[in-house]
């Protein structure tokens, strides 16, 4: 999907490099390195996709998970919870309001690219679904 926005949520400079590597040509990739900056920039910039590390430093990525995915956010990226590969895997889990997908961090550029657009996809499925 060319013109996919993608937001990147995490503090580990390295992999925000791999990141904008593996997916270069998707669409503009946008990297915050704190969870405060991210929020704001998804109800400003409004990605289709947002890739959040849970362990961030300066906010609880459980919580800032809950206000991305919550009945109160205004917009509704499709997340993608980055894990360390223990009990993770690239499938999607149903939360309360919206759908939310895991992926390893660790993952090939390939796997990242593949993720990132089923992501877009179930996202674009789901406005259309309650749009209709």
């Amino acid at each position: 999907m060319a013109g996919t926005r993608i937001l990147v949520i995490d503090d580990d400079r390295s992999f925000i490099h791999h990141m904008q590597t593996a997916l270069r040509g998707l669409g503009e990739v946008r990297v915050t390195t704190c969870g405060v900056d991210g929020l704001r920039t998804v109800e400003h910039w409004e990605p289709d996709v947002v890739m959040l590390d849970l362990l961030l430093h300066d906010v609880d990525g459980f919580t800032l998970l809950e206000r991305l995915t919550g009945p109160d956010c205004r917009h509704r990226p499709a997340v993608l919870c980055l894990t360390d590969g223990l009990g993770a895997g690239m499938r999607h889990i149903r939360g309360t309001y919206w759908p939310v997908g895991t992926v390893v961090r660790t993952a090939p550029a390939h796997q990242l690219r593949r993720a990132v657009l089923h992501a877009a996809s179930t996202r674009h499925r789901h406005l259309a679904a309650a749009t209709a």
